[in-house]
């Protein structure tokens, strides 16, 4: 596992965990300027990701991996946030207790599976395994609201381009979609920490019922919905949002 780490001498620190498909570069664009400031960035590559690939069969498997490679030789408060796929990773985490863990921020992310979550992950493990620019319409279908879509009726040829031109394998993009797959539900122990759930209105990659067991397992959580947006947020308005939430 690549990890980056910058501003080492911070006295906290925040660890960003990478939606599916994505590199630690996903993140180079949404981290507030500010955070700098005052955080350690830590930033990091799941394996396949400008690495080399490493069978990983369950979320468990990746969250070890975290917990042995990076959250063992912290030694300074820090704030897990993670996007989609991350934030299942970081619920995954949360089934173990941290005494130097101060909040938490959760983006567009899942709880619970159902069949029809299930079948959509199947869908995409089987495009990808067989058609990487069918999976790269599919995945654009699904992040985005229709309004995108029609105006940007192209945008999957850049998300295939940036898939064939990264550091990344199919083979890694396929495993994290088999180990959702996997999941039921996530059931972390209650936590009493300041938490942030952001998530789109129109996002067809969410239920609300995940929303609502989050907010059971987080009761400090602050729910903020983002009108008009789907997986895929707004990069200033999801910035502002973890601004204010990390400021108050």
């Amino acid at each position: 596992m690549n990890i980056y780490r910058k501003g080492e001498d911070k006295s906290e620190a925040i660890i960003f965990f990478n939606p599916m498909g994505t590199n630690k570069d996903f993140w180079n664009s949404l981290i507030p300027a500010e955070l700098y400031d005052k955080y350690e960035i830590i930033l990091f590559d799941y394996p396949g990701f400008s690495s080399d690939f490493v069978n990983q069969k369950t979320l468990h498997d990746t969250s070890e991996m975290v917990r042995n490679e990076l959250l063992i030789h912290l030694d300074k408060p820090f704030v897990f946030c993670g996007y989609s796929y991350g934030g299942m990773v970081v619920q995954e985490l949360l089934k173990e207790s941290y005494i130097d863990l101060r909040s938490v921020i959760l983006i567009s992310s899942q709880n619970q599976l159902t069949f029809y979550d299930k079948e959509i992950n199947k869908i995409l493990h089987n495009t990808i395994s067989m058609d990487e620019l069918l999976f790269c319409r599919f995945l654009t279908i699904l992040s985005y609201d229709p309004f995108f879509v029609n105006k940007n009726n192209l945008f999957y040829m850049k998300l295939f381009s940036n898939l064939k031109l990264s550091p990344c394998s199919s083979a890694a993009i396929a495993q994290q979609l088999k180990q959702m797959s996997n999941i039921d539900k996530i059931d972390f122990p209650v936590l009493d920490i300041p938490a942030l759930y952001i998530y789109g209105e129109n996002d067809r990659m969410l239920k609300i019922n995940s929303v609502s067991e989050i907010s059971k397992l987080l009761p400090k959580i602050e729910i903020k919905k983002l009108p008009e947006s789907s997986h895929i947020l707004d990069g200033k308005l999801l910035s502002e949002n973890i601004l204010e939430f990390l400021n108050n």
